[in-house]
C-alpha cells in the first residue's frame, strides 16, 4: 500500500487537513455564503462516516473525521463574521435537519428485503447501521456545540472586535470540548465505550478536534480577504 511505503498517517493527516480546509476555501470564493452551507451540511455527514475509521495517530488512538468537523466550526465562524450571526444559525439548522434525514433514510433503507443477486447488503450494513445511542449522541453534541460556537464568537467580538483569531480559536475550542465532553458521556453512559477509558477517549479526540480548529484559523482571513475584494454579497 502506498501508505506504508511512504505515508504514515501523521503526514496524510496533515495532507488532509490542507485539502480540506483548501476546498472550503475555493467552495466559498465560487459560491459564497452558499458555498457555506453546502459545506456545513456535507461536513457533518462526511464526518460521521469517517469516524468509523479506528486509527492512531501523534501516538494517540483516535478516528477519522475530526478535520472535516472542526472544518464545520471554521464555516460557521467566517458566516459570523462576515454574513452575520443569523445566518451562521440557519446554516447549523439546516445541518441538523440534515443530519437527521442522512441518518434516517440510510439505516431504513437496510430494511429493505434484496434478491439475490445483491453482493453489497453487507457492506452497507457496517457503514450504516450506526448504533442509535452514538448518531443521537453525535446529534445533540452538534447542535448545542454549533450554537455555543455561534453565540461565543459574537461575545468575543463585542468584547475585542480587532482579535479575529481571538474570538475564531476561543469559540471553537470551547465548542469543540463541548462537543466532545456531551459525545463521549453519552456514549459512555450506555456502555458504548469503556468507562474506565473515558478520560483517555476525551483527551485524544480533543487534542486531535483542537489541532485542527486551529489550524484552520488562517483561512478565514483568508476568506475574509476574498470577501473584501471579491465583494461577494452578504444576502446572495
Amino acid at each position: 500500500m502506498i501508505q506504508g511505503d511512504f505515508l504514515n498517517n501523521e503526514m496524510l493527516w496533515c495532507i488532509m487537513l490542507i485539502c480540506t480546509y483548501s476546498i472550503l476555501i475555493i467552495t466559498y470564493n465560487f459560491f459564497g455564503q452558499k458555498g457555506l452551507l453546502a459545506w456545513l451540511v456535507s461536513s457533518v455527514i462526511i464526518a460521521n462516516i469517517q469516524v468509523l475509521k479506528q486509527i492512531t495517530i501523534f501516538g494517540l488512538h483516535a478516528t477519522l473525521g475530526n478535520i472535516i468537523y472542526a472544518s464545520s466550526y471554521v464555516a460557521t465562524d467566517i458566516l459570523s463574521e462576515i454574513h452575520g450571526h443569523k445566518n451562521s444559525k440557519k446554516a447549523v439548522y439546516i445541518g441538523f435537519i440534515s443530519f437527521i434525514a442522512f441518518a434516517f433514510i440510510t439505516n431504513i433503507q437496510l430494511y429493505f428485503s434484496t434478491n439475490n443477486s445483491d453482493i453489497y447488503l453487507e457492506n452497507l450494513e457496517n457503514i450504516f447501521s450506526s448504533i442509535p445511542i452514538l448518531l443521537i449522541a453525535s446529534i445533540i453534541a452538534y447542535i448545542i456545540s454549533q450554537l455555543n460556537d455561534i453565540y461565543l464568537f459574537r461575545f468575543i467580538k463585542e468584547k475585542f472586535p480587532k482579535f479575529l483569531f481571538i474570538r475564531s480559536n476561543g469559540s471553537t475550542l470551547v465548542s469543540e470540548f463541548i462537543d466532545t465532553i456531551i459525545f463521549v458521556s453519552i456514549a459512555t453512559y450506555f456502555n458504548i465505550f469503556p468507562k474506565e477509558a473515558y478520560l483517555n477517549i476525551i483527551i485524544s479526540t480533543y487534542f486531535i478536534k483542537g489541532i485542527a480548529g486551529i489550524m484552520g484559523t488562517p483561512f478565514i482571513y483568508i476568506a475574509k480577504y476574498i470577501y473584501q475584494n471579491k465583494k461577494i454579497q452578504i444576502n446572495e
